[in-house]
C-alpha cells in the first residue's frame, strides 16, 4: 500500500524558503561584519613609506620630521622633500615619488626627455649624479656617485649647482646626501 500522505504533502520551492529568512538579521551580519573590518583596517599599522632610492641598497628609507622640512625643486620634475636614510643616518633628497610635493616629470620620463635646472644646496653634504653634466659654482664637474670637484666631494649648503642630463640617458635623477 502506497502512502497517501506523501502524495498529498507539496514540496517547499526555494522561493517560499527565501521568504521565511530573516532579511533584518542578515543585514544586521552584515553591517556588523564590516563594521569589524573597518575597524581592524584603521587599527593595522601602517608600512613606513620605502624608496628604492637611485643608488645602492637604500631600503629603511622612511620620511622624519626634520628631514621632510627640507624641500627642493628639480626643474619639469617637480619639487620633493627630504627623507631619513635609517642605512646612512642622515636625511637624502632624491626624485622619488613617495617625496613628491608637487607634480612634474617622473623619474622614468627625465630619462626619456632630460632637462636642465639650478638649485642651491639646501645643507652640507654631497651629490650623486652620474648623467651628463653638473656644474658647481659655475665649474664644470666630474658626475659620479658622489659628484668631484678636482677632488671634493662635499659641498657646503647655498652652493650653485646646475645639472644638465641629455634625452635617453638612463643614468638621469639625482640624490643630495645631508653629511650626518
Amino acid at each position: 500500500m502506497k502512502d497517501n500522505k506523501n502524495k498529498d504533502e507539496k514540496k517547499v520551492t526555494w522561493k517560499e524558503k527565501i521568504k521565511k529568512v530573516n532579511w533584518w538579521m542578515v543585514l544586521a551580519i552584515i553591517a556588523l561584519a564590516a563594521l569589524l573590518l573597518s575597524y581592524a583596517y584603521r587599527a593595522a599599522p601602517a608600512a613606513p613609506p620605502q624608496s628604492s632610492g637611485q643608488t645602492g641598497d637604500q631600503t629603511g628609507i622612511v620620511a622624519a620630521p626634520n628631514c621632510q622640512e627640507i624641500g627642493i625643486t628639480f626643474g619639469k620634475s617637480g619639487s620633493f622633500h627630504a627623507v631619513w636614510d635609517s642605512n646612512m643616518k642622515t636625511c637624502v633628497l632624491g626624485m622619488w615619488e613617495e617625496a613628491r610635493l608637487s607634480s612634474g616629470m617622473s623619474l622614468a620620463d627625465l630619462k626619456i626627455q632630460g632637462d636642465e635646472f639650478s638649485f642651491l644646496m639646501p645643507f652640507v653634504g654631497s651629490i650623486n649624479h652620474s648623467a651628463n653634466y653638473i656644474y658647481v659654482d659655475g665649474q664644470e664637474c666630474t658626475p659620479g656617485n658622489p659628484v668631484s670637484c678636482e677632488g671634493k666631494t662635499v659641498f657646503d649648503k647655498n652652493t650653485s649647482i646646475k645639472v644638465s642630463t641629455a634625452a635617453g640617458n638612463d643614468s638621469a635623477g639625482i640624490m643630495l646626501i645631508k653629511n650626518p
